[in-house]
C-alpha cells in the first residue's frame, strides 16, 4: 500500500459536487491505513470526516479570497468575458465547498455522537 504522499496524481483523492470523496487517502491518514471493527469504525469516520472539514475550510477561505480581489479586479473592456468565466467557476466551487461542509459536519457530529454513546 502506498502512502498518500507517494500516490500518483490519479489516485489522489477528490472531492465531487456530490460530497463523495474518491480514493482511500483520507482514511489512510487518518487511520494509519488500519481498519478495525464496529464502534471503532464510527471514530474513525468521524476523524476522516474533520481532516476532511479542514481542508474544506481552508478552501473556502482561500475562495473568499479570491472573490474579494476579482472584486477589485477593474477588467478592461476586452477582459469582460474572462471576469464573468471567472465569476462563474469561482461561484460554482463556493456552492460545492459550502454544499460539502455542512454534510460533513451533519455526518462528523453524528459519528462522534455514537462513538460517545457507546464510551457511555
Amino acid at each position: 500500500m502506498k502512502l498518500a504522499l507517494e500516490m500518483e496524481d490519479g489516485q489522489l483523492p477528490e472531492l465531487r459536487k456530490n460530497c463523495t470523496v474518491t480514493g482511500d487517502a483520507f482514511g489512510y491518514l487518518t487511520n494509519s491505513g488500519i481498519l478495525k471493527v464496529d464502534e471503532e469504525i464510527q471514530s474513525q469516520k468521524s476523524r476522516e470526516y474533520r481532516l476532511i472539514l479542514w481542508i474544506l475550510y481552508r478552501k473556502s477561505v482561500e475562495l473568499s479570497q479570491i472573490s474579494q480581489n476579482l472584486n477589485h479586479y477593474e477588467f478592461t473592456a476586452d477582459e469582460l468575458a474572462y471576469e464573468s468565466m471567472s465569476t462563474n467557476l469561482l461561484n460554482s466551487d463556493k456552492l460545492i465547498v459550502e454544499k460539502c461542509i455542512e454534510y460533513y459536519e451533519t455526518s462528523a457530529i453524528k459519528f462522534e455522537r455514537f462513538h460517545l454513546n457507546k464510551l457511555l
